[in-house]
Formats: C-alpha cells, sequence, structure tokens
C-alpha cells in the first residue's frame, strides 16, 4: 500500500502507511 500512495501522502499522513 505504502508503494501505491504518493511519497508526500506519506509525510502528510503516517497514518495511512503505518496504521496503529
Amino acid at each position: 500500500m505504502a508503494e501505491s500512495v504518493p511519497i508526500e501522502l506519506k509525510i502528510s499522513l503516517p497514518s495511512l502507511t503505518f496504521p496503529v
């Protein structure tokens, strides 16, 4: 999933790539 989301989104929304 992390690779499917733009890098900017991963930085802006870390909760998406790293759900807690």
